[in-house]
């Protein structure tokens, strides 16, 4: 009798590849909660009048490729390979153990793709060539530091069972965040997020192969939003009045060789939304802000130009692991 695979032995290996799209076994692990691998195909249409009364004739294969979705818990060991790969500036500091990796907008070039590897027990499939465009780092107040990610690469095929690596650190609570806004530490808000979201072309060119040449990544857009308690009109006013203050969210814990760090910088917010204001019986007031962050220089990275953010990780894993 058929009974299936238990999901729980699943796990997500990954590693960098020295060229795009040419598989390369895992040197990482990645702890998730939410696994999806993807099989996108062109299937083209064979149409036409044929003396039968049906419209359809047949169906013939175009471009196929692969795709990855993921989600779970925040590793700062971890993070840094989709954080890295969506951004892809990436500044490393630190001669032993608590590294640091800043990470910007590249301006001048593409990311280094990765290759993903999801063992889910009945078979395994790799995943090549992969770019992460798609991001969002969550949290509430009595919660894990959590996150969804997006990639698509150029192919997806069965591949070896990679070797399981996880992290020995735990994930990050929520409760150790610091939410700073112009400046000023805001001790008032519960939950939020941050997305990072690039346009995305799959690069499909006629040269003798069924896959994609290339995932070409454009313009990066970084929007956020949060809740506090609302005992004054303060994010009303930001947003009535286009102030455009600094927005900073630090989770940092530890100490010595232990210590990590998330860092999400925002120089310039913008609040270009009206903010949602909620008033219920038994309930606190709350306001729901959202911003979209402005490209600038004091966010850029080594490659020039301006950037909407600067992301800064802090862990026992030098950058150079992911990108």
């Amino acid at each position: 009798m058929a009974t299936g695979s238990p999901s729980d032995l699943s796990f997500i290996g990954i590693s960098k590849e020295s060229i795009e799209g040419t598989f390369v076994p895992s040197t990482a692990s990645i702890g998730c909660s939410k696994i999806q691998i993807l099989h996108p195909v062109d299937y083209l249409k064979v149409l036409g009048m044929r003396g039968s009364m049906v419209e359809e004739y047949g169906v013939v294969q175009g471009f196929k490729w692969g795709g990855v979705e993921l989600g779970g818990p925040v590793y700062a060991d971890t993070i840094g390979w989709f954080l890295a790969g969506i951004l892809a500036d990436l500044t490393n500091t630190g001669t032993t153990a608590p590294y640091t990796s800043a990470m910007s907008l590249k301006n001048n070039g593409q990311p280094t793709t990765h290759s993903v590897n999801d063992f889910f027990a009945a078979a395994n499939e790799g995943v090549a060539g992969v770019k992460w465009h798609d991001l969002e780092i969550k949290w509430t107040a009595e919660g894990l530091l959590e996150f969804d990610v997006k990639g698509t690469g150029l192919s997806a095929a069965v591949q070896s069972k990679p070797t399981l690596s996880i992290t020995g650190i735990l994930p990050t609570p929520a409760w150790v965040g610091i939410l700073t806004i112009g400046g000023v530490a805001v001790s008032k808000s519960n939950d939020g997020s941050i997305k990072f979201t690039r346009k995305m072309i799959v690069e499909k060119l006629m040269n003798g192969t069924q896959a994609p040449t290339t995932v070409l990544l454009t313009s990066l857009a970084v929007t956020g939003k949060y809740k506090a308690l609302m005992d004054d009109e303060t994010e009303l006013t930001r947003y009535t009045t286009n102030t455009q203050p600094t927005f900073v969210v630090n989770f940092a814990q530890g100490a010595g060789a232990a210590a990590t760090q998330l860092q999400i910088q925002c120089s310039v917010a913008a609040y270009d939304k009206d903010p949602k204001i909620s008033q219920t019986p038994g309930a606190p007031v709350e306001i729901e802000a959202e911003f979209t962050a402005i490209a600038n220089a004091t966010d850029a990275g080594a490659s020039g130009g301006v950037s909407p953010c600067k992301v800064t990780v802090q862990s026992a894993v030098i950058g150079t692991s992911w990108q």
